[in-house]
């Protein structure tokens, strides 16, 4: 258990969440190093561990600085040879200080992308967004639709805290499939006025993101209007949603 999680923003749109407990700080995915160090400098919290979701240089470039910082930092993360030095591979399950993990792949963003689930909230990196879910940049569009379809099954109550901030862009695309969809409208009119929009949850994705919503006949049709295709399976409204949003 976490007593609260905070954020710093790093580079122009990446979160670096922090998992605290008493004064021992876990930090998710820090892509750059100065921001995190300013608000450890600011506080009286210790930075005792970092977890990584995936090995994109805005989620893992801030860490040969950490280190420098705090030599003897224990890094959690799945296996890649941008990861180094990695001191708990994360396959099944993660312990990293006080905090403990179960640890979900999710290839498709990139093919060892993996997400945390400690059975209150799910830290997802860069496969699953607030209405909105990641590029396929490593791996073909059925697996990211099985890994997102993986992430969909975990209880609704689930708090999601993804790598980005991205929730504005993302809602008016949702909005353009599904213009009748009145959650959408409600969620975008809230997020307006919010600096951080996250964490979303997973009964609110199942209302508003369109990539979670593939089966739906608002969805489908929209698709079948735009591709000019007619009555396309699931995975195939998948990728041609992932196509368009490409463009959006």
């Amino acid at each position: 258990m976490v007593d609260k999680i905070d954020y710093v923003n790093a580079l122009n749109d990446n979160y670096i969440w922090l998992l605290i407990k008493g004064d021992h700080v876990v930090a998710i995915d820090p892509g750059e190093a100065s921001p995190l160090l300013n608000w450890l400098t600011n506080s009286h919290y210790q930075l005792k561990g970092i977890v990584i979701t995936h090995h994109h240089y805005d989620h893992v470039g801030g860490i040969d600085e950490l280190i420098h910082h705090f030599p003897k930092i224990k890094i959690a993360g799945p296996e890649h040879q941008d990861i180094q030095p990695l001191h708990i591979h994360a396959k099944d399950k993660i312990t990293i200080d006080f905090w403990n993990s179960n640890v979900i792949h999710v290839p498709g963003h990139t093919k060892e992308h993996v997400a945390y689930y400690d059975g209150n909230q799910l830290f997802c990196g860069d496969t699953l967004f607030c209405a909105g879910c990641g590029r396929n940049f490593e791996c073909e569009y059925d697996v990211l639709f099985d890994s997102l379809q993986t992430l969909k099954k975990l209880p609704d109550k689930t708090k999601i805290y993804c790598g980005h901030e991205y929730t504005i862009s993302n809602l008016k695309f949702a909005q353009m499939i599904e213009p009748l969809n009145p959650t959408i409208e409600s969620h975008l009119k809230q997020c307006e006025i919010l600096q951080c929009t996250l964490p979303s949850t997973i009964a609110l994705e199942k209302k508003i993101n369109p990539f979670l919503r593939c089966s739906e006949a608002s969805i489908i049709r929209a698709v079948e209007r735009r591709f000019n295709c007619k009555a396309p399976s699931e995975k195939k409204v998948f990728k041609l949603l992932r196509k368009w949003k490409d463009t959006f």
